[in-house]
């Protein structure tokens, strides 16, 4: 099936979300969101694009992007390409670490540019990975409103000042649905990082990408406890590559028992 052609943006600006293969998490250690984030800044310093915000999140990633003279599709080859080979390195893997092609979708105009800026800052709370914006490292949002190195002048402090812009943040958008978004269904005891720290935590696997590379024994003792933690099927598929019928069956025998 041929490709859809991506939507072109007359701005140059692109919201862009990136997700992991099967929406696995992507980042599970400090030194894997650093990589990423040094690849992307290093297309910043290329001069290659002009990165407004950003915001990496466990499996996703969403960014505020202006392509100049090189196209988006590949600034995100130049990134997304080497960070695959060097994490399936790094964890012993092979395969895909990205889920198809990068999403984007054009941002045309200052009304639209704002609320995905605010959109995407406020992904980790809405995620429940923070209780405050500023609270949370991998995204851009302490950079604007807290580190003091984004001075007045500068693209984003035109569209409005320092005080309106961090106060726009704390008003949640009435229609979030027409964003670009991942399916964060399945959760609703635990958040997804409460279950990866569940699962990396147990004892048994280091990191929840390689549950799926278990020994048969202890990668069902894994995905039982997931279970019983009440995790849905379909989030633990999605967090440790393990098939839709395996863990069926450890359920039904877990059920017997």
């Amino acid at each position: 099936m041929a490709r859809i052609a991506r939507s072109k943006s007359a701005t140059g600006i692109y919201h862009v979300m990136i997700r992991g293969n099967n929406k696995q998490t992507i980042f599970h250690a400090d030194e894997d969101y650093e990589k990423f984030f040094t690849l992307l800044t290093g297309k910043v310093l290329q001069k290659s694009m002009y990165n407004y915000a950003w915001c990496l999140m466990p499996n996703h990633v969403h960014l505020l992007i202006k392509e100049k003279e090189q196209p988006i599709s590949d600034i995100f080859r130049d990134i997304l390409s080497p960070f695959g080979y060097w994490y399936n390195l790094k964890y012993n893997r092979v395969g895909h670490v990205f889920q198809a092609r990068f999403r984007s979708e054009p941002v045309q105009d200052r009304t639209y540019f704002l609320r995905v800026f605010r959109y995407i800052h406020r992904n980790p709370l809405e995620g429940n990975l923070c209780k405050k914006m500023e609270d949370y490292r991998w995204s851009s949002f302490a950079y604007y409103f807290r580190s003091g190195k984004y001075q007045p002048g500068d693209v984003i402090l035109n569209l409005m000042s320092r005080e309106e812009l961090e106060q726009y943040h704390y008003e949640k958008d009435e229609d979030d649905s027409v964003f670009l978004d991942i399916d964060n269904d399945g959760i609703k005891k635990l958040t997804e990082a409460e279950i990866i720290a569940i699962v990396e935590h147990s004892g048994f696997v280091e990191h929840i990408s390689a549950v799926k590379s278990l020994p048969r024994e202890i990668r069902t003792k894994v995905l039982e406890l997931m279970l019983h933690a009440g995790v849905s099927y379909r989030k633990i598929s999605e967090l440790t590559g393990v098939s839709m019928s395996v863990i069926r069956a450890v359920s039904k025998n877990l059920n017997e028992k």
